[in-house]
């Protein structure tokens, strides 16, 4: 393919998504300026210092437009240098290269782990249920509950009949 296809802002760019990245980073330079507008010092470091944090810049493109920014920010006499974060670069093939992550954080290798684990305990208690030790005993269970009823039935009738005799005296 034609290098002039990944052209983008005077840069050329070594395939398409990573034109299409400043593509859109162009127009999110085109945002932040629309924020930046009419803002105090204090306000447009607290902007640039969320960009930075988000990371939302990582073609030399945003990185220039980043630097541009910061040497704004630092020329202004009330902004403190220490209050303006430097540029952190991120390496595109570092990205590139990465291993994709689920929305919560874990890799593959954690998530395999995770399952590996559940597949472990559901078999430790297909293990338990099948052995005969732990088997629910329906008539031991019922009878145990008759004997306490009709323990408790002789005691009444005990109370009872002593009751039955205090009432005739």
């Amino acid at each position: 393919m034609n290098n002039e296809e990944y052209e983008v802002a005077g840069y050329i760019f070594e395939n398409e998504k990573q034109a299409d990245r400043a593509r859109r980073e162009l127009s999110g330079i085109e945002h932040i300026n629309e924020q930046l507008k009419n803002k105090k010092p204090s306000e447009m470091i607290e902007i640039y210092n969320s960009v930075i944090d988000k990371k939302i810049f990582r073609t030399p493109i945003g990185y220039e437009y980043l630097k541009g920014v910061q040497r704004k920010l630092k020329s202004i006499p009330s902004v403190k240098k220490e209050d303006v974060k430097p540029i952190k670069v991120i390496s595109n093939t570092a990205n590139e290269n990465k291993k994709p992550q689920t929305d919560d954080g874990f890799t593959k290798k954690a998530l395999i782990f995770i399952n590996v684990v559940l597949v472990a305990v559901i078999i430790i208690m297909f293990i338990i249920s099948a052995s005969g030790k732990t088997k629910f005993n329906e008539k031991k269970y019922i009878e145990q509950i008759e004997n306490r009823y009709s323990s408790w039935e002789k005691e009444l009738k005990e109370r009872e009949s002593i009751l039955n005799k205090k009432e005739n005296k």
